[in-house]
């Protein structure tokens, strides 16, 4: 009898023993599910919250950047896709690329005399802050550039103007306003704009500017009368109007870095025999400054390129043909 009581009692500690165990294994199973699922929750939660907070921060951001533009005058990203840039912030209008990129690739020709690729550096807009950093770089490197510029009257932009004729750039136009929806209003007022910068520049350098590009180029579309009545009178003025085929991106508000906008132009090149590349010339536009020594040192490596100032003789890369 004793040895079964002990037998017994020796079966019931073991079976206390066994449920324990039990016991800590579902305890440890009920952890390892609940834990988990209680952090997935809580992470969940967080995750619904940084995405309020993100779309917070977005609208916030995106009314800074519309107050910082309507304060400088820059376009608004949204509105800027592909290289287009819509009219009007604050009374002035801008760049206005609706070119058709397939069509002017369809138009490369070779038509060089040395078999050379010809590069043609053209900056829009000037005079500005920036124009003497542009021209420094550009003597420290011996290349010579078009500059398309609008009329400024005060006494450092007409020293510009001098000094871009003086160090042997092309000195050619843009618009004497800039401002499209009076520069576009009728053909008197385009006639006007175009002979009242002509006459200005001459008189303020004694050079009679005949190179011209359109504002927001011929492709534009915010004018409202004919483009090639504007391109006929332009003939009958000895005028010649260029456009582009390489577009740096400096236009944009993108904020491209200056290794960006280097590569734009230097990969958007590659595609022309002739290319004409639109840069700008503007207080805002460091970034443009800061890529000029990238772009000139990379052609200058380019035994098969020639970097050139505009003339009357050169290739007319035009995105409107006259009919």
């Amino acid at each position: 009898m004793a040895v079964t009581r002990i037998n017994i009692e020796e079966e019931n500690r073991r079976r206390r023993r066994i449920n324990k165990i039990k016991k800590i294994i579902i305890c440890l199973v009920i952890v390892c599910i609940t834990v988990p699922t209680a952090l997935s929750g809580l992470l969940m939660v967080k995750v619904v919250m940084l995405e309020k907070e993100l779309e917070q921060l977005r609208a916030a951001s995106a009314k800074t950047i519309t107050a910082v533009n309507e304060q400088t005058g820059e376009p608004n990203v949204t509105d800027m896709i592909m290289g287009k840039e819509e009219p009007e912030q604050n009374g002035e209008l801008y760049e206005v690329n609706d070119v058709d990129q397939a069509a002017l690739d369809s138009e490369i020709v070779n038509n060089t005399d040395d078999g050379k690729r010809k590069v043609y550096l053209t900056f829009d807009d000037g005079p500005s802050d920036n124009t003497d950093a542009i021209l420094d770089i550009l003597a420290e490197y011996n290349v010579k550039a078009t500059f398309f510029v609008v009329a400024k009257d005060d006494e450092e932009s007409i020293r510009k103007y001098n000094r871009i004729v003086d160090e042997g750039h092309t000195l050619a136009m843009h618009s004497y306003t800039h401002v499209y929806n009076q520069i576009y209003a009728d053909m008197d007022s385009y006639q006007k704009d175009v002979l009242s910068l002509q006459e200005f520049l001459e008189e303020k350098t004694g050079i009679k500017p005949v190179i011209y590009r359109f504002p927001g180029g011929s492709s534009n579309t915010v004018m409202n009368i004919d483009v090639q009545e504007c391109i006929r009178f332009l003939e009958s003025q000895g005028i010649t109007y260029f456009d582009w085929n390489v577009s740096s991106g400096d236009a944009t508000g993108n904020g491209y870095p200056a290794s960006t906008i280097a590569e734009n132009v230097i990969s958007g090149t590659i595609r022309h025999d002739e290319a004409v590349v639109l840069l700008h010339d503007a207080s805002n536009k460091d970034a443009t400054v800061a890529a000029l020594p990238i772009i000139i040192e990379k052609f200058l490596e380019m035994d098969d390129v020639s970097l050139l100032p505009l003339t009357e003789d050169s290739y007319p890369v035009q995105h409107t043909k006259k009919q």
